[in-house]
């Protein structure tokens, strides 16, 4: 990270709150025979989780969550997994880390910044996450973000 995005960062206070993931919270991360065999799919999840954006944002990552967990053969888990996050949010008790934009304060359900989408990449290398799916968020972000007017 250079030293002006840091200090461009600093003062706006656009830092992202840290990214944690613990995996297929409150859920196995895969099978007795094959531990961790969803938990890319989980770790994908989270990531989305923490970075926000839209309803339809969202709404995309729990169907990615789901797809991703059907593709290694577990389709009852998928199922039960996507529907326990299209739940999540109804549970009295919420996990801090958990819920939807955690990286910010402040409201949910909204179109990122391009100012909050810059400083989620330049916070992403620090969690040494695969370079795929640094640029599948990235990708999602830019695709979602608000149109640059010309001077």
């Amino acid at each position: 990270m250079n030293a002006l995005a840091l200090g461009m960062f600093a003062a706006l206070n656009l830092f992202p709150h840290p990214f944690i993931t613990d995996g297929c919270t409150s859920f196995p991360n895969g099978t007795l025979r094959s531990p961790e065999l969803w938990l890319h799919c989980c770790v994908e999840h989270d990531l989305f989780l923490w970075a926000g954006g839209t309803r339809k944002m969202r709404n995309r990552a729990d169907i990615q969550l789901r797809d991703c967990v059907r593709e290694t053969g577990a389709l009852r888990e998928a199922d039960v997994m996507y529907l326990g996050v299209r739940m999540g949010c109804y549970f009295p008790v919420k996990i801090p880390h958990m819920s939807w934009a955690n990286a910010w304060d402040g409201p949910s359900y909204i179109r990122l910044t391009r100012e909050q989408i810059d400083a989620i990449k330049l916070d992403l290398p620090r969690y040494d996450l695969p370079f795929e799916l640094e640029r599948k968020l990235i990708d999602s972000l830019e695709a979602e973000a608000p149109y640059e007017l010309s001077p």
